[in-house]
């Protein structure tokens, strides 16, 4: 309930953004701050995904990841061990059910179109692009940004619970 309402910070959805060469992003947004973290994987496998996920989750609060049934979440039951969480999937061919995630995407491609490769892209230049992010207002959010949302839970700018 707290997930579909977005009336808690906590609930993440996953994606992988695809590039050239082998390459790969993965991006987690907040559901209700739509905070967003994104990082670059070693690879287009499970075991650099459940690395990510757990790794970047690790210290911040989270509840449940929602993810697409695509082979780099193979591992998804190894994430949800480490974290102590739910992990569900959407159906097959349904990427709105994880729309938050979807646009944050399509905002990371006007930064990062298609064929952009990612061999020599710091992970530094791509925490500056979450952090461009983080910061814009948004008219969901009432004109606030993910970061003014993430202040008013004071235990997200913390460790978990």
């Amino acid at each position: 309930m707290e997930a579909q309402e977005r009336l808690e910070v906590g609930h993440w959805e996953s994606d992988s953004l695809l590039y050239p060469h082998g390459q790969a992003l993965n991006v987690l947004v907040d559901r209700c701050s739509r905070f967003a973290l994104v990082t670059k994987l070693e690879g287009r496998t499970a075991e650099a995904t459940s690395t990510v996920l757990t790794q970047r989750l690790a210290s911040r609060p989270v509840y449940s990841l929602t993810a697409d049934n695509g082979s780099e979440n193979y591992h998804h039951q190894r994430v949800s061990h480490a974290l102590g969480i739910a992990f569900f999937f959407c159906h097959p061919y349904h990427s709105w059910e994880k729309g938050t995630v979807e646009n944050m995407n399509g905002l990371i491609r006007r930064y990062l179109p298609r064929r952009t490769d990612l061999r020599h892209l710091p992970q530094e230049e791509l925490d500056q692009i979450a952090d461009e992010l983080n910061n814009r207002p948004r008219k969901c959010l009432h004109y606030q940004t993910p970061l003014e949302i993430l202040s008013l839970h004071p235990v997200a700018l913390g460790t978990r619970i």
